[in-house]
């Protein structure tokens, strides 16, 4: 009987050993699929570089495809009023209603909106924005958007370029080279993730 328990402990105590060790190596092979921080500095940088280069959430996709961009994110308040429409809509040749635009206002009324601004290598010059806002209209035309917001202005500094039933997404025009390098960079990669 001695022998029995002798032999029961021996196996409780390997079967013990044998499950930390493993619980150890699944963790370990969780943590090895990010980049290996233990490595200084170059593995916080590719941690980085991975964070930057792509954005999977929120509600705007982006990739800077691996070019020098930096990018940064600001929530603001829906800061467009009647001024801005008024502008945006004679320099359209269009009558402007100011009851209809009072009434556009008034949907977006305590909405945010989420500016990303993209800067190559750190050259202020470079700045292009995507500006993104909830779709308070429901539009369900590019063209209704689009004159609301002013596309036909060729001297704005923002247009709007794509919608969908969530979201209204507009860009920054670029008065440069290096912020057309940008926007050939981002513009063609930004998706609406839901």
């Amino acid at each position: 009987m001695k022998k029995v328990l002798v032999l029961l402990s021996i196996f409780l105590i390997i079967g013990f050993f044998y499950f930390w060790e493993n619980k150890d190596k699944e963790e370990k092979e969780k943590v090895s699929i990010v980049p290996d921080i233990h490595k200084g500095i170059a593995g916080l940088n590719q941690l980085k570089e991975i964070r930057d280069e792509n954005s999977v959430s929120g509600p705007l996709f982006y990739t800077t495809d691996g070019e020098p961009i930096k990018v940064s994110k600001v929530v603001e308040a829906f800061d467009y009023d009647l001024n801005y429409f008024k502008s945006a809509n004679l320099s359209c040749g269009q009558i402007y209603n100011p009851v209809y635009f009072e009434n556009l206002i008034s949907k977006f009324e305590g909405s945010n909106k989420i500016v990303y601004n993209f800067i190559y290598n750190g050259e202020e010059l470079s700045s292009y924005k995507a500006i993104l806002m909830p779709n308070k209209m429901k539009y369900t035309d590019l063209e209704d958007f689009q004159r609301d917001f002013g596309f036909c202005d060729n001297d704005s500094d923002i247009y709007p370029k794509t919608f969908n039933d969530s979201w209204l997404l507009l860009v920054s025009s670029c008065k440069n080279s290096d912020c057309e390098r940008v926007k050939n960079v981002i513009e063609p990669n930004l998706y609406f993730n839901y």
